[in-house]
């Protein structure tokens, strides 16, 4: 039982004890000789009402925010019961109590302890009845039960006290978990690429694209990065047909082309094995195997095995059970031949093989590729529309809506931050850089893609004579960062900054140019405060904040910086966040 749930019971269990005393005291208020000790009675009822509530806020603080309004009077009415036992707020919970969580269970153990005491001590009740003997006894002996209540007192004073301070360091630690999961997430993001491209050595060039998702992960101190990887899942879009085929020509190949979606999950890397049992009368050092590795999974490892490697290990003592585990893993797949070879209808659940990373500093990473389905079903032929051809209003595309638009922004900023310095990310952000797929001609918003290997329309230009003094201003901006800002004006105007441009008289910049682009982007900036004060902060920081100044430091450049890359996410993507979720 979780400390929380024996806070739900200890809670529960309180108002019974109030109970009982307010029986005695009503038994010994009867009595002559006994009054004077009826206000000690009240005192001790009092104490305890006084922890109860005290305990109640310590409960109503932990779960404050992480449950809805409904549910949450529900469970502090019902203390203990089947909601607090519940594992996703059992998670969040601990995630909010950090490294407290041990010592507020600890803490709160005793708490119990010292209630079920006070409850042994106040005896049990015939038919409802006490002496009036008892009833004195237990007045008269009122202060052996004070080292009790202290103990009660104590404990839920400090569990007020790690309650407070946790909550206070909640937000410092999201933004430090963020950055923990953004490191890891640029380290797989590299190693998928690598392994999706071996898997295509087909000579086909395929265009490859990575699903724009909002991720979070609720990251404890005690979590290793093994685990927080193979929690992870990745949707990729992959060109079915070849470049060959298609006019390299037309910049608008990638619209013309047919896609396939998959969902890529890391496998488990195996934990290292003992080796086999060295000769008789050999003194060896034995080690056990490692806990994090569970038998199921050796086991289904191991039965991979053909009898020819067994027999080879056994003859051969130098063989490791590990290199006769390894040596069986499932063969990698070509994609392409799978797509061809794949019938139209596939299980969601039924993989199509795996690929590997070989090129990972440790032992080779190995990932397993799903279709990306609901349920089982006929694939659907997939297109993609560019975010350029859709603010632009070319053909008729389905408007963005205002929801759509801040999710787009939350979305693209965050993935900035979890997949920068990767291959998925080109150097300079624009509209033409973030893809929807489309079926039959019908953009899925919630499907935004980055895709590599296209043509690079999306440059920015710079005036061939900067003489300007502006320029030099503008030119001293984190890249990212100022594209970033031009690309959310763009999508909460539902324009483009090139059609929104100012100054096309004689002397103005070129359209395209970067310092035509950041005239426009503060001439239209006054129209984003009036949709939302949050988002046009998180504009502003973009393009003219502290963050800029703070972009190069002992430990790095730009975004490859940790520190900043917190900071970018405190202060912008934070923000788009809360407007995401108030619009809901």
């Amino acid at each position: 039982m979780s400390g929380f749930e024996v806070a739900g019971v200890v809670l529960g269990s309180i108002p019974l004890l109030i109970s009982a005393l307010e029986y005695y005291s009503q038994g010994v208020s009867t009595l002559q000789k006994w009054r004077k000790y009826e206000r000690e009675f009240r005192c001790l009822i009092r104490n305890l009402q006084i922890e109860r509530v005290k305990l109640q806020n310590v409960c109503e603080k932990l779960l404050n925010g992480l449950v809805p309004l409904s549910k949450f009077e529900t469970m502090i009415k019902s203390p203990g019961g089947e909601e607090w036992r519940t594992e996703s707020i059992q998670r969040k919970i601990r995630q909010r109590l950090w490294e407290a969580c041990d010592v507020f269970d600890q803490t709160i153990q005793d708490v119990k302890l010292a209630t079920d005491e006070l409850q042994q001590r106040l005896g049990s009740q015939n038919d409802g009845k006490v002496s009036e003997l008892r009833r004195g006894i237990f007045t008269l002996r009122r202060s052996t039960y004070d080292d009790l209540l202290q103990r009660i007192k104590e404990g839920i004073s400090n569990l007020e006290n790690l309650t407070d301070r946790n909550i206070e360091l909640e937000p410092s630690r999201k933004v430090r978990s963020q950055g923990k999961l953004f490191h890891i997430l640029r380290n797989i993001s590299n190693s998928l690429y690598r392994a999706l491209r071996s898997s295509l050595a087909c000579g086909c060039q395929h265009d490859l694209g990575v699903k724009l998702e909002r991720r979070s992960f609720d990251i404890m101190p005690a979590d290793d990065e093994e685990r927080i990887i193979c929690a992870l899942a990745f949707q990729f879009a992959v060109s079915s047909l070849s470049k060959i085929e298609t006019s390299l020509q037309d910049p608008k190949h990638l619209s013309t082309q047919t896609w396939q979606k998959v969902l890529v999950k890391a496998t488990p890397s195996p934990s290292p094995l003992p080796s086999p049992l060295p000769p008789k009368g050999k003194k060896t050092v034995s080690f056990g195997f490692s806990h994090s590795m569970s038998s199921s999974t050796t086991t289904t490892l191991v039965k991979t095995a053909t009898h020819t490697t067994v027999s080879n290990s056994i003859c051969n003592p130098t063989t490791t059970m590990a290199s006769l585990v390894l040596s069986n893993i499932n063969p990698t797949i070509n994609l392409c031949q799978t797509f061809q070879k794949t019938s139209s209808f596939q299980q969601a659940d039924s993989p199509y093989g795996v690929i590997i990373d070989q090129q990972t500093a440790q032992a080779p990473r190995q990932y397993t590729v799903y279709p990306s389905l609901q349920g089982s079903g006929a694939m659907p032929i997939w297109t993609l529309i560019s975010l350029r051809e859709i603010l632009e209003h070319k053909d008729r595309h389905i408007p963005i809506s205002y929801r759509d638009r801040l999710y787009l922004a939350l979305v693209i900023s965050s993935n900035i931050l979890q997949i920068h310095g990767t291959p998925w990310v080109p150097d300079t952000l624009d509209s033409r850089n973030v893809f929807f797929l489309a079926n039959n001609g019908f953009p899925l918003y919630s499907h935004p893609i980055f895709v590599k290997n296209h043509e690079d329309v999306a440059k920015l230009t710079l005036p061939s004579s900067p003489s300007d003094g502006g320029v030099a201003f503008v030119l001293d901006r984190e890249p990212k960062l100022l594209s970033l800002g031009f690309l959310l004006i763009e999508l909460m105007l539902g324009q483009t900054l090139d059609a929104l441009r100012v100054g096309t008289g004689p002397g103005s910049f070129p359209e395209g140019s970067l310092l035509s682009k950041y005239v426009t982007a503060q001439h239209v900036l006054p129209r984003v405060r009036t949709e939302s004060l949050n988002y046009w902060t998180a504009v502003t920081r973009c393009l003219d904040g502290d963050l800029h100044t703070r972009r190069n430091g002992p430990d790095g450049t730009g975004l490859d910086r940790e520190s900043l890359c917190e900071e970018v996410y405190s202060g912008v993507v934070a923000l788009l966040e809360k407007d995401y979720e108030n619009s809901c």
